[in-house]
């Protein structure tokens, strides 16, 4: 896209492209500014506790896991004999694992929203954000 162009500093590898590099960093923070807000801890609530990573697992439903079965399936297929491929199935991979996992991890929150938990919940795939925005408006 445009934008990975101009800000992600993108290059070619021999699995694909890599944008994990940053380009025009002035000009994009200039862009974020007016929407985005970022502070530290330490100057917003000290009277927060200390950080605890947890990580849950949660059964999911084997009728959920066909897609990923199914890429799955096709990258043992390939092998490494196509990295670019290959890049692309784990691609595909990562977001049909976030959707099979969405009503688990829905379910999940609103428990603990209902047994007046306080947490954060950090989510990288939109689906899995678009999902649990759409059980807490229910």
């Amino acid at each position: 896209s445009a934008f990975t162009q101009r800000y992600c500093a993108p290059r070619s590898t021999p699995w694909g492209t890599d944008l994990t590099g940053a380009s025009n960093l002035k000009e994009l923070h200039e862009k974020l500014k007016p929407v985005m807000v970022r502070r530290l801890k330490v100057d917003v609530l000290q009277e927060l506790p200390s950080k605890r990573r947890q990580r849950i697992q949660l059964p999911v439903a084997e009728s959920k896991l066909g897609a990923c079965l199914a890429i799955k399936e096709n990258m043992d297929r390939l092998g490494e004999e196509d990295l670019p491929q290959m890049r692309k199935l784990l691609m595909e991979l990562y977001v049909e694992t976030a959707r099979a996992k969405e009503e688990a991890v829905c379910e999940y929150v609103v428990d603990l929203l209902e047994g007046g938990c306080k947490f954060l919940v950090f989510a990288h795939h939109l689906s899995m954000l678009d999902a649990l925005e759409q059980s807490m408006v229910r």
